[in-house]
């Protein structure tokens, strides 16, 4: 498999590093609105169910700052439960930015032939406080971080809303026991980097991909 055949690659959570590591190796072509964020698998599926409609203004965000936990001003989706970590403000010029990521999106699901939606599943792995609140929110529905029912979902629904376009999904995850149900028709990989370092999930994902070139 090679990722040369694919038109484009779009980063589905659940963090920013699938986004870091395509910009790494200069495989981000567009910028799409889930590259830089926090996501549990259903929010992935409620917001292609949703053509993204209301991925970030002012009725379905808000900002927000876990003082009580760390100082970190960011962006919260309360309706897709989307942590938009890098955007510390909610004004105009965001929400034209993220209007524009969209219309991307949009665009290369009518237009494309084939595409690669990517899903990190090693932040399970990280002890860094935002990200493993993911973990915990999924865990209060619940549902387990590594149930990929929802991912597995958003697959079939865009292969079936573009009759034309080939949707392949590929899933990099921490060791093979954390994948509770494989699809023959999905892709995993794993990589032996070493979980050091606050990013050491970037260079994973930049590991994989690159044994993909």
């Amino acid at each position: 498999m090679s990722l040369n055949k694919y038109d484009y690659i779009i980063p589905i959570g659940s963090n920013c590093r699938i986004g870091m590591a395509l910009r790494d190796l200069g495989l981000r072509k567009k910028a799409f609105p889930l590259d830089w964020t926090l996501t549990t698998s259903k929010s992935v599926y409620e917001c292609f169910l949703d053509n993204f409609n209301n991925f970030l203004n002012i009725n379905s965000c808000r900002e927000q700052n876990l003082k009580h936990i760390i100082d970190f001003k960011h962006i919260i989706n309360f309706q897709y439960n989307v942590n938009i970590t890098h955007e510390p403000s909610l004004n105009t010029e965001t929400i034209k930015k993220y209007k524009r990521k969209v219309d991307n999106l949009h665009s290369v699901l009518e237009q494309s032939n084939r595409i690669l939606l990517i899903r990190n599943m090693l932040d399970c792995q990280i002890l860094d406080v935002i990200h493993s609140d993911i973990t915990r929110q999924e865990e209060k529905q619940g549902r387990k971080h590594y149930d990929l029912e929802w991912i597995y979902k958003t697959k079939d629904l865009l292969s079936e809303k573009y009759e034309n376009l080939q949707v392949d999904l590929l899933i990099i995850y921490y060791d093979e026991s954390n994948v509770l149900r494989k699809r023959k028709d999905v892709i995993y990989k794993t990589s032996s980097i070493r979980r050091v370092g606050k990013e050491w999930d970037r260079f994973a994902c930049q590991d994989v991909l690159r044994r993909m070139m």
